[in-house]
Protein backbone atom coordinates (compact mmCIF):
# COMPACT_ATOMS: atom_id res chain seq x y z
CA UNK A 1 0.00 0.00 0.00
CA UNK A 2 1.31 3.45 -1.02
CA UNK A 3 0.73 6.57 0.96
CA UNK A 4 -0.74 9.68 0.14
CA UNK A 5 2.74 11.32 -0.43
CA UNK A 6 3.76 8.74 -2.64
CA UNK A 7 0.54 8.51 -4.49
CA UNK A 8 0.99 11.98 -5.15
CA UNK A 9 4.08 12.13 -6.49
CA UNK A 10 3.18 9.27 -8.88
CA UNK A 11 0.87 11.38 -10.15
CA UNK A 12 3.32 14.35 -10.19
CA UNK A 13 5.28 12.05 -12.49
CA UNK A 14 2.66 10.61 -14.80
CA UNK A 15 2.32 14.30 -15.36
CA UNK A 16 5.49 15.09 -16.24
CA UNK A 17 5.82 11.42 -18.59
CA UNK A 18 2.82 12.71 -20.68
CA UNK A 19 4.25 16.58 -21.00
CA UNK A 20 7.70 15.51 -22.04
CA UNK A 21 5.47 13.69 -25.22
CA UNK A 22 3.32 16.64 -25.39
CA UNK A 23 6.74 18.79 -25.84
CA UNK A 24 8.36 16.50 -28.20
CA UNK A 25 4.99 17.03 -30.17
CA UNK A 26 5.27 20.77 -29.91
CA UNK A 27 8.64 20.24 -31.51
CA UNK A 28 7.64 18.29 -34.23
CA UNK A 29 5.09 20.71 -34.98
CA UNK A 30 7.21 23.66 -34.65
CA UNK A 31 10.60 25.15 -33.73
CA UNK A 32 9.42 28.01 -32.52
CA UNK A 33 7.02 26.73 -30.38
CA UNK A 34 8.41 27.16 -26.42
CA UNK A 35 7.25 26.02 -23.11
CA UNK A 36 8.33 28.51 -20.20
CA UNK A 37 7.90 27.79 -16.53
CA UNK A 38 5.17 30.73 -15.38
CA UNK A 39 6.08 33.19 -12.42
CA UNK A 40 3.08 32.33 -10.90
CA UNK A 41 3.11 28.74 -10.48
CA UNK A 42 6.12 28.51 -7.73
CA UNK A 43 8.45 25.30 -8.36
CA UNK A 44 7.67 22.01 -7.13
CA UNK A 45 9.61 19.16 -5.13
CA UNK A 46 8.73 16.80 -8.16
CA UNK A 47 10.28 18.46 -10.77
CA UNK A 48 13.03 19.23 -9.11
CA UNK A 49 13.34 15.58 -7.53
CA UNK A 50 12.65 13.81 -11.11
CA UNK A 51 13.88 16.42 -14.00
CA UNK A 52 10.24 15.81 -15.28
CA UNK A 53 8.41 19.03 -16.67
CA UNK A 54 6.06 19.39 -14.11
CA UNK A 55 5.69 23.01 -12.95
CA UNK A 56 2.92 24.96 -14.56
CA UNK A 57 4.32 26.22 -17.52
CA UNK A 58 3.36 29.04 -20.48
CA UNK A 59 3.78 27.91 -24.66
CA UNK A 60 4.41 30.86 -26.54
CA UNK A 61 6.21 31.76 -29.75
CA UNK A 62 7.70 34.79 -31.46
CA UNK A 63 3.88 35.48 -33.01
CA UNK A 64 2.16 34.74 -30.00
CA UNK A 65 2.15 34.03 -26.07
CA UNK A 66 -0.45 31.49 -24.76
CA UNK A 67 -2.96 32.61 -22.87
CA UNK A 68 -3.24 29.57 -20.17
CA UNK A 69 -0.64 28.05 -18.04
CA UNK A 70 -0.93 24.76 -16.36
CA UNK A 71 0.79 21.44 -15.44
CA UNK A 72 -1.05 19.32 -17.94
CA UNK A 73 0.39 20.69 -20.95
CA UNK A 74 -1.49 18.87 -23.10
CA UNK A 75 -4.47 21.43 -22.43
CA UNK A 76 -1.92 24.16 -22.78
CA UNK A 77 -0.81 23.05 -26.21
CA UNK A 78 -4.13 21.94 -27.66
CA UNK A 79 -5.38 25.90 -26.58
CA UNK A 80 -2.71 27.37 -28.17
CA UNK A 81 -2.75 25.20 -31.24
CA UNK A 82 -6.64 26.06 -31.78
CA UNK A 83 -5.94 30.08 -31.06
CA UNK A 84 -2.56 30.28 -32.71
CA UNK A 85 -1.19 27.09 -35.12
CA UNK A 86 -3.93 26.98 -37.41
CA UNK A 87 -2.59 28.55 -40.95
CA UNK A 88 -0.12 30.01 -39.31
CA UNK A 89 2.86 31.12 -41.98
CA UNK A 90 5.69 31.72 -39.49
CA UNK A 91 5.75 27.92 -38.79
CA UNK A 92 8.98 26.35 -38.97
CA UNK A 93 7.95 22.24 -39.48
CA UNK A 94 10.54 19.28 -39.01
CA UNK A 95 8.63 17.56 -41.25
CA UNK A 96 8.60 14.74 -38.13
CA UNK A 97 5.18 12.60 -37.57
CA UNK A 98 3.19 12.67 -35.50
CA UNK A 99 3.18 16.40 -34.67
CA UNK A 100 0.81 18.31 -32.20
CA UNK A 101 -1.04 19.23 -35.84
CA UNK A 102 -1.12 15.73 -36.41
CA UNK A 103 -2.69 14.11 -33.25
CA UNK A 104 -5.17 17.78 -33.45
CA UNK A 105 -6.87 17.48 -36.66
CA UNK A 106 -6.87 13.09 -35.81
CA UNK A 107 -8.15 13.90 -32.76
CA UNK A 108 -11.28 16.47 -33.97
CA UNK A 109 -12.30 14.27 -36.42
CA UNK A 110 -12.66 11.50 -34.62
CA UNK A 111 -14.55 13.63 -32.49
CA UNK A 112 -16.61 15.22 -34.92
CA UNK A 113 -19.22 12.36 -35.52
CA UNK A 114 -20.21 12.49 -31.60
CA UNK A 115 -19.97 16.75 -31.77
CA UNK A 116 -22.66 16.44 -34.60
CA UNK A 117 -24.76 14.06 -32.44
CA UNK A 118 -25.17 15.97 -29.15
CA UNK A 119 -25.46 19.03 -31.52
CA UNK A 120 -27.99 17.76 -33.10
CA UNK A 121 -30.25 16.42 -29.38
CA UNK A 122 -29.57 20.15 -28.32
CA UNK A 123 -26.57 19.40 -26.05
CA UNK A 124 -24.59 22.13 -26.98
CA UNK A 125 -22.47 22.87 -23.19
CA UNK A 126 -21.97 19.11 -22.75
CA UNK A 127 -20.87 18.80 -26.41
CA UNK A 128 -19.03 21.42 -26.58
CA UNK A 129 -16.64 20.17 -23.32
CA UNK A 130 -17.10 16.92 -25.20
CA UNK A 131 -15.64 17.85 -28.04
CA UNK A 132 -13.04 19.74 -26.18
CA UNK A 133 -11.98 17.03 -24.21
CA UNK A 134 -11.78 14.15 -27.08
CA UNK A 135 -9.20 16.84 -28.98
CA UNK A 136 -6.71 17.14 -26.42
CA UNK A 137 -3.77 14.53 -25.92
CA UNK A 138 -4.36 12.12 -23.43
CA UNK A 139 -4.67 13.25 -19.40
CA UNK A 140 -2.37 11.83 -17.53
CA UNK A 141 -4.82 12.28 -14.90
CA UNK A 142 -8.53 12.51 -15.22
CA UNK A 143 -10.76 15.29 -13.58
CA UNK A 144 -13.03 17.73 -14.67
CA UNK A 145 -11.85 21.01 -16.89
CA UNK A 146 -14.68 22.86 -14.89
CA UNK A 147 -16.20 22.84 -11.94
CA UNK A 148 -19.55 22.37 -13.33
CA UNK A 149 -18.30 19.68 -15.96
CA UNK A 150 -19.42 15.66 -15.43
CA UNK A 151 -17.66 14.46 -18.57
CA UNK A 152 -14.87 11.96 -17.29
CA UNK A 153 -11.26 12.71 -18.56
CA UNK A 154 -12.26 16.56 -19.80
Amino acid sequence: MTSGIESAFEDAYAIGRANVWTIELARRHCLNMTFTKWEGGGQGMAEQLSGLPIDTRRVSCPIARGNSAAMNLDWVASDFYDEHCVGCQHRRPTGELPNLASVMEERKAAAAPRQSAWLQNGDTATGSCALNAAVRLPPARTRPCRAFCTISGC
